[in-house]
């Protein structure tokens, strides 16, 4: 296919793109092609291709092409012409909404063809006109779940041109509206159910097309409808693409309604009709939508301090199915959650959660199986939520307890890798804070609600912060709080354990006080309880060595194994004890601690080669051992290593002497590792200084080549016009010396 249109030339599903005369400006933007595979680009002697080659060389630089070769091909008179053959280093191809149709098709061929088919859809809005398509508009349609797969394979025939929206009832893969199903499934799956025909085109009926045309301009443009509104800091644009407020008049009007004159009046009318989102699809929306967000989250509802950790883990059917339930309540209390309720879900429970749950929808996303619906709902607590780290922000804007997604990130993983790769799926949903933890139980099990809460209650009171404290040193919190904190005019460091880990606190005490009372690396005990220890503050001078990964002194590390012998000689283990776990004290010298899995050895191992702190964990083991934590089979390569820059043999066996060489070895290849390292971030830094000075030079070569408007528009409408049949339709003819794009599908 030719393309004629230089402001829609990236708008196309090919996976080749060919560039020519002055198409060849597009390469300076990388929007218009990088949903392709392929771009090749025809290299010319002139002027204005030589500015074009300098694009192009900016954006190999950029790593945004690989170039591949060239290939010279006759022109038709007797020259030659240069064709630059480039690979989109990496593709913007993730499953979206916005598919493309042939025009060899065309509208009416392709209603047809679905109409014949049987197929379940709906044409949603601005459906007047079809089959015609205007410059710039596109076709927003929805699809039963049971027909996208062959509605698909239409859209992916041929490279296509015409613009559609696809969205599936239920939200299936690239055909949700960010991550939540484009209407409430079972209202999405009644306004199919009652589509009516319209000039051979299946639309929503009356009363669906009203109330949908709402929900859209409401909860999906907001400002952007133009609609009136007072809600504060709110401002309809002036201009909207679209009339939604005459529309929606004529709609109303034509059911019987009397269209409200504001947002506000109208979402009410929606809320009445049963056409308002769920909480926790109205809480995605506000982040996408101003008027959402200020109408029904105007404030930030923060729970009561001794109420909030609050977080709902919800087990799908086909958890259940895989008998996962048990493991999976085990592996949160492992990860630090106190379980206060759990609820095996009727299959009326199901269908309630189903619909008000998680957008719904509960497709199998990336997944290759679907997880299924809701089936199991456990209540947690954790009295100490976890920051959420600036990097997870953006991927999770609502959530505040970084525990939560952790838990739920590894818990998948986990039992994944017990799953042939091509039964994979997402067994575990969970709310992404307080509030929709509230939300959660009030659907699920309002009736427990009180009850929950008294138990958040009791366990901020018990795990409450000492008063004393006079700073934090808790790293991941799964089991206890390090505070430092001031007793009788010093500093010491107090370490308290949730409710429900005692068995942790006794084995502190246990090394501190008795079976480690012979080591110098084992702090004393200043004081205990059932739940907490009392340690002396210590200084540590290698917390910045440990925190950039650098090699940790030699004789520190040994001191450190020394204290392992020590240990292993009495029959017992410090099972997940690593370099992060050694302090070293200008005044007391190296200190180690945590003691939470010391525990004694079944069998003990005859040599330190062989100990569960270096060699790893066996299968067997009986004991205790963290749960979800990767590296206990091989504790040394992963945990060691990058900090004694010896092999397990070379630390435990080879003399001091050698083993100072074998280490200034490792310094030299890690300094070596850092020059490259220094050299490629150089080579990027001055790549993207090239990037950025050229970049205003090629957009004004694309802004110029827009003004000049040399395709005529009567080209471009017929690139949009609907063919009757399947036959490809004739090409205007090209001004003399034109060239134009071409789309090649694979």
């Amino acid at each position: 296919l030719a393309w004629t249109d230089f402001d829609t030339i990236g708008q196309n599903n090919a996976d080749v793109l060919i560039l020519r005369g002055d198409a060849r400006r597009a390469i300076w933007s990388e929007d218009m092609w990088q949903r392709s595979l392929y771009v090749v680009m025809e290299a010319g002697a002139d002027r204005d291709s030589a500015a074009d080659l300098l694009g192009w060389m900016r954006q190999r630089i950029a790593g945004r092409l690989v170039y591949l070769g060239s290939h010279r091909i006759d022109d038709g008179s007797g020259g030659r012409r240069t064709l630059l053959i480039n690979r989109v280093a990496e593709p913007k191809r993730n499953p979206k909404p916005r598919r493309y149709l042939t025009p060899l098709m065309g509208v009416r061929g392709f209603f047809d063809h679905l109409n014949a088919s049987g197929m379940r859809y709906a044409v949603l809005r601005w459906f007047d006109r079809l089959p015609a398509v205007g410059p710039g508009e596109d076709i927003d349609m929805l699809i039963a779940d049971e027909d996208l797969p062959a509605l698909a394979a239409l859209f992916d025939a041929e490279p296509g041109v015409i613009p559609f929206d696809v969205y599936s009832v239920s939200g299936l893969p690239g055909t949700h509206y960010h991550n939540v199903a484009y209407f409430p499934p079972p209202l999405a799956e009644r306004l199919l159910d009652r589509a009516v025909r319209r000039n051979g085109i299946r639309v929503p009926s009356p009363d669906d097309h009203f109330d949908s045309l709402a929900y859209h301009a409401l909860y999906q443009k907001g400002e952007a409808s133009g609609l009136a509104t007072t809600t504060v800091d709110c401002r309809p644009v002036e201009r909207p693409k679209r009339d939604f407020a005459g529309a929606l008049t004529s709609l109303g009007e034509a059911v019987g309604i009397s269209c409200p004159a504001t947002m506000e009046s109208l979402d009410e009318l929606l809320a009445e009709r049963g056409w308002r989102p769920p909480h926790d699809t109205l809480l995605t929306l506000s982040g996408l939508n101003r008027w959402v967000s200020n109408r029904f989250f105007p404030t930030c509802e923060v729970p009561p301090a001794d109420e909030r950790g609050l977080a709902v883990f919800v087990v799908r059917e086909r958890g259940v199915e895989l008998g996962m339930v048990e493991e999976i309540e085990r592996l949160l209390v492992a990860r630090g959650f106190h379980l206060l309720a759990r609820k095996d879900l009727s299959d009326g429970d199901r269908e309630a959660c189903r619909l008000r749950m998680r957008g719904g929808n509960w497709s199998a996303a990336l997944d290759p199986v679907s997880g299924g619906g809701p089936a199991v709902v456990l209540v947690t607590g954790d009295p100490m939520p976890a920051r959420v780290p600036p990097h997870l922000r953006d991927e999770c804007p609502h959530s505040d307890n970084a525990r939560v997604i952790s838990a739920k990130r590894r818990i998948r993983d986990a039992l994944n890798r017990r799953l042939p790769a091509d039964e994979h799926c997402n067994v575990l949903h969970s709310s992404d804070n307080d509030e929709q933890a509230r939300q959660y139980i009030r659907i699920a099990m309002p009736e427990q609600e009180e009850a929950i809460l008294a138990q958040m209650r009791g366990l901020h009171e018990a795990f409450a912060p000492s008063p004393e404290r006079r700073a934090t040193l808790t790293a991941y919190g799964m089991r206890a709080r390090l505070e430092v904190v001031e007793d009788a005019g010093r500093m010491v460091v107090r370490k308290t354990f949730r409710p429900g880990c005692e068995v942790y606190a006794a084995r502190e005490r246990f090394v501190m006080e008795d079976l480690g009372r012979d080591c110098n690396a084992v702090p004393p005990l200043l004081d205990a309880s059932d739940r907490s220890v009392t340690m002396p503050h210590y200084d540590d001078v290698l917390a910045n060595a440990k925190r950039r990964g650098r090699l940790l002194p030699l004789k520190v590390v040994r001191q450190a194994v020394d204290a392992i012998a020590y240990f292993h000689r009495r029959g017992y283990t410090l099972i997940d004890f690593h370099p992060l776990n050694v302090l070293l004290d200008r005044r007391h010298g190296v200190k180690i601690v945590d003691f939470e899995y010391c525990q004694r050895y079944e069998n003990t191992p005859p040599s330190l080669d062989a100990c569960y702190e270096l060699a790893g964990v066996p299968d067997d083991f009986g004991g205790d051992r963290p749960e979800l934590v990767d590296y206990l089979g091989d504790p040394y390569t992963i945990m060691w290593r990058p900090y004694t820059g010896l092999s397990l043999r070379s630390l435990l066996h080879d003399p001091v002497w050698l083993q100072h060489l074998k280490r200034t070895a490792e310094r030299a290849r890690r300094a070596a590792s850092s020059i490259g390292s220094a050299w490629q971030a150089g080579a990027g830094a001055v790549g993207g200084w090239i990037d950025r000075v050229l970049l205003p030079f090629g957009e004004r070569r694309i802004a110029a080549m827009k003004e000049r408007k040399t395709i005529p528009p009567a080209v471009t409408a017929a690139a949009h016009e609907s063919s009757p049949q399947h036959h490809r339709p004739e090409r205007p003819a090209e001004p003399a010396g034109a060239a134009r794009p071409e789309l090649v599908q694979e």
